[in-house]
């Protein structure tokens, strides 16, 4: 049975979990097998105490968590580095802020897309239930009392004839909004796929979150123990556009040629100028880690502010355009109604 990975709140906690019986002096072992006797959730518990046995059998923890299929490859692939490198518990405190970051994003994605989506499917079915189902008996009620449609009510209505015969599967379109919804807010990938936390998007906000999860890479990979060069490979596995896998590709040829990493990676055009500056302080401090954490910090944050700003102009357009239309139509049927009670009078 294909087994899936936990969700970014869940991997957090469970290396946070882990990071700080680490901290209090527990191995592997007993802090997993501390965690399954607190777990609640069956699936889980089971997965946690097949890892406890494995550790038991001599695997390390990183080669029991990629048997269990519950962690993300990256996250198996930082966490060895940082058994090899004596750093288990920095790793898995890195470990647990990156998917903390990853999840904070996740929900503001969530949040911003939902409402404003759920607004524009309601609003296009009222369009829709107005146009081809009311104006028609407006219609025939004006016909009634001898009036009839004229101007916008007149064009309004021959829309509703025209789009008429489609309406089922214009309705059965808007029906499935709901249903993308659903998909949206239970699926990772599909939330990945559409807004570039893959790294596929070349500019905007796909490009600020490809840059985020570059620079959370780099300083993950530098807590696991690597050194600068290794890290800006391992980052750009992260990464899947192609442009930015060339950009870490001239980063390493520019540091091989003896240029330093901050210059480096500003002159690949990874970071800016200014974003590398930080870098370089940090290295001439001795805290390339702390500094490249803090820059993670201030990407994720930056990318996080330009997908609620690009997101966010979806709301107003939505509600904008729909209310038109929804007031168009009202008007296409008062107006006529006016005209005759006038006439009446």
């Amino acid at each position: 049975m294909k087994r899936t990975h936990l969700s970014y709140r869940a991997l957090s906690e469970l290396f946070r979990e882990l990071a700080m019986f680490s901290h209090a002096g527990a191995n592997s072992a007993t802090a997993v097998a501390l965690l399954a006797e607190q777990c609640t959730d069956s699936r889980l518990k089971s997965a946690l105490e097949s890892i406890c046995g494995q550790i038991d059998s001599g695997l390390s923890l990183s080669q029991a968590l990629s048997a269990s299929g519950l962690i993300p490859a990256e996250g198996v692939s930082m966490l060895a580095v940082g058994e090899a490198s004596g750093r288990s518990e920095e790793t898995l405190f890195a470990l647990a802020e990156h998917y903390s970051s990853l999840d904070s994003t996740d929900t503001a994605l969530r949040r911003a897309v939902v409402f404003p989506t759920a607004v524009l499917a309601v609003m296009l079915a009222v369009s829709l239930l107005l146009t081809v189902y009311v104006l028609p008996i407006f219609e025939e009620v004006y016909a009634s009392l001898g009036g009839e449609l004229t101007g916008i009510s007149a064009a309004m209505l021959s829309l509703g004839r025209a789009i008429g015969s489609a309406a089922p599967v214009l309705f059965g379109l808007i029906a499935l909004i709901p249903i993308f919804l659903c998909v949206f807010i239970l699926s990772p990938a599909v939330r990945d796929r559409l807004f570039g936390f893959d790294g596929r998007s070349e500019r905007g906000v796909g490009r600020a979150l490809a840059r985020a999860r570059f620079a959370e890479g780099f300083a993950l990979s530098l807590s696991g123990g690597l050194d600068p060069e290794n890290a800006i490979r391992t980052s750009g596995e992260l990464l899947a556009s192609k442009s930015a896998r060339r950009a870490c590709e001239r980063c390493l040829e520019l540091i091989r040629e003896g240029c330093e990493v901050w210059d480096a990676l500003s002159r690949s055009g990874l970071f800016t100028p200014a974003q590398c500056r930080l870098l370089f302080l940090g290295m001439k401090g001795g805290d390339l880690e702390a500094a490249a954490r803090g820059l993670a910090q201030k990407l994720r944050a930056d990318a996080e502010s330009a997908l609620e700003t690009a997101v966010g102009r979806i709301e107003p357009i939505a509600v904008a355009v729909s209310c038109a239309a929804v007031g168009l139509i009202l008007i296409s049927v008062m107006l006529p109604l006016t005209e005759l009670i006038s006439s009446i009078g």
